[in-house]
């Protein structure tokens, strides 16, 4: 979990997208995972994640690794 007060991060990543909700269009955070490694590298990724069985994807990426 990585605070990004100022959206520096949210650039960074693309996680800063338009969205659609109840036929209206905004700016928003796009949920998303990221596993990075010590050296900054994204060893992998999800966007537009669901919460339910995330958890479980996520662990069986880290435990291939």
């Amino acid at each position: 979990l990585i605070a990004d007060e100022d959206g520096e991060l949210c650039e960074v990543f693309g996680v800063w997208q338009l969205k659609k909700f109840m036929g209206r269009e905004y700016m928003g955070i796009v949920r998303s995972t990221f596993i990075i490694s010590p050296d900054g590298d994204i060893l992998k990724s999800w966007d537009k994640v669901r919460v339910k069985g995330h958890v479980n994807e996520v662990l069986e990426a880290l435990q291939s690794l």
